[in-house]
């Protein structure tokens, strides 16, 4: 289901710009040769959803293509050294090669492409997909760049969790060092202040899943003995 949702967001970009049926037609006779540029390493699970879902997607909008698969490790190393080398390796690797259009998944792939593109792939049109921390000044510049920006709501997810209990003290915000964990940890921390300053809110960060699963029992148990002692 997860591939499938990405693989639709992908095929919304595309069709909502025209792609469905100018593209279609360019392609019907022939084998477009395309891209997909994925932020993260092949073996996690989002990214295997991704390229899921973009495969399923095209399989069904083109007759033939090719996909070229690169993944950007960007889950490990972002350096701008590591990212210089990404494109010194990248030029000689696509010298030649000319795409039809690019497809690039997640926020560091779409940064490097907005830095880099021009150089390494001309005037070639890129789709963007499941980007979360994109502003409109950042496409200022950038020419042939079309997509979707997933924003999650963090004053309407709070407003459900009040609905569902009204006597929420404390709000916890799980977050990993990523891009996306640093703009979703701004977001939080302002919308927080400005709508919920009544609610005292605590992030964890630099954590394992082994050591929040610890915590939220910890948590849980600190709950239990505060209830038991006011009953």
């Amino acid at each position: 289901m997860h591939s499938l949702w990405r693989g639709l967001t992908v095929f919304a970009v595309i069709v909502a710009l025209g792609m469905g049926g100018t593209y279609a037609k360019v392609y019907e006779n022939v084998h477009p040769n395309i891209l997909l540029l994925n932020s993260y390493h092949d073996g996690y699970v989002w990214s295997n959803q991704t390229k899921e879902g973009v495969q399923d997607v095209l399989s069904l909008h083109f007759d033939t293509y090719t996909l070229r698969i690169e993944h950007m490790d960007t889950k490990n190393k972002t350096s701008d050294v590591y990212m210089q080398a990404l494109y010194n390796m990248y030029k000689i690797k696509f010298e030649n090669e000319r795409f039809d259009f690019i497809i690039c998944a997640d926020d560091n792939a779409l940064k490097f492409l907005l830095k880099y593109s021009n150089d390494l792939f001309a005037d070639t049109p890129v789709f963007f997909c499941g980007v979360n921390t994109l502003e409109a000044h950042d496409l200022e510049s950038a020419e042939n760049f079309y997509g979707v920006v997933e924003k999650s709501s963090i004053k309407s997810t709070v407003e459900v969790a009040l609905l569902q209990n009204t006597n929420i003290e404390k709000i916890y915000l799980v977050v990993d060092d990523t891009i996306t964990g640093r703009s979703t940890k701004d977001d939080v921390m302002r919308e927080m202040a400005a709508y919920y300053p009544q609610l005292e809110f605590e992030i964890l960060e630099g954590m394992t899943i082994d050591q929040i699963e610890k915590l939220v029992d910890e948590k849980r148990l600190e709950l239990m003995k505060d209830q038991d002692f006011h009953n």
